[in-house]
């Protein structure tokens, strides 16, 4: 391939990746690029935003590429910065997320879902762990509607466990900067998930396997009384009044039924 391109000049080659390129992915491509670049220029403010020839060098070839001076790109991810105050702005990230569980006051995503949250949702889970420390451990952020907090949720049993107990959940109040800590550990009756796979990418290879349990429970109609089943207690209740018992992600009949 070398010797192939050898002969050509640079512009030529550029032009050549240009016509032979998808355009959709490459367009995908540099608004992601572009996006990852504000999120790190943002993200830097908090150490204090050196010089462009201080910045890694992957950077300043994005921002040159993508930018028309570094002094661009650091007043667009100033301006993002600014739209993490603005509630209506925030829960519209939300809506447009395609990604987590959306509840009437916050956002659950699962850990290798983050990263496709809106930038700005990224932003805001981000700031959370500079201002208090993401713990070691965890599984799930939720980040509030409304208000400034995130909380960092640790089900470690999550991808074998057809419904995970949560371990522990750390909390920080943005605003206040006040943090709380809670450990489920020692609890006879802890709070359990179910639906996993809202809180993960559409694309996620587990999504399949965790919806065909869905479906199962809500036809058996373990789901017929929500405010019951949100701990280990009344889950299996619930699971005895249906007369149905899990193996694995899989519901069946429970013996004797």
């Amino acid at each position: 391939m070398a010797q192939l391109l050898g002969h050509l000049r640079p512009n030529q080659i550029r032009r050549l990746v240009r016509d032979s390129a998808d355009q959709a992915k490459v367009q995908r491509g540099c608004k992601r690029t572009t996006l990852n670049t504000l999120l790190f220029l943002a993200v830097e403010l908090f150490n204090g935003r050196g010089p462009f020839s201080g910045l890694p060098l992957n950077i300043q070839c994005d921002i040159r590429a993508f930018f028309s001076s570094y002094r661009e790109a650091c007043r667009r991810s100033d301006r993002l910065l600014l739209k993490l105050r603005d509630d209506e702005y925030i829960r519209g990230a939300m809506n447009a997320s395609g990604v987590g569980k959306l509840t009437p006051t916050a956002l659950y995503v699962h850990q290798r879902a983050l990263h496709q949250m809106p930038t700005v949702l990224r932003l805001y889970e981000h700031c959370a762990s500079i201002a208090a420390g993401r713990p070691q451990a965890w599984t799930l952020a939720k980040l509030l509607h409304r208000g400034r907090a995130v909380s960092w949720l640790d089900y470690p049993d999550f991808d074998h466990d057809p419904h995970p107990r949560m371990l522990s959940s750390y909390q920080v109040e943005m605003k206040t900067l006040e943090t709380s800590h809670t450990l489920h550990s020692h609890s006879d009756d802890r709070p359990l998930l179910h639906r996993k796979h809202e809180f993960l990418s559409p694309e996620d290879p587990d999504v399949g396997r965790y919806k065909r349990l869905t479906a199962a429970e809500e036809k058996a109609g373990l789901y017929e009384h929500p405010h019951l089943i949100g701990r280990e207690s009344g889950w299996e209740a619930e699971l005895i009044r249906c007369g149905r018992a899990l193996r694995g992600h899989r519901l069946v009949r429970r013996a004797g039924d």
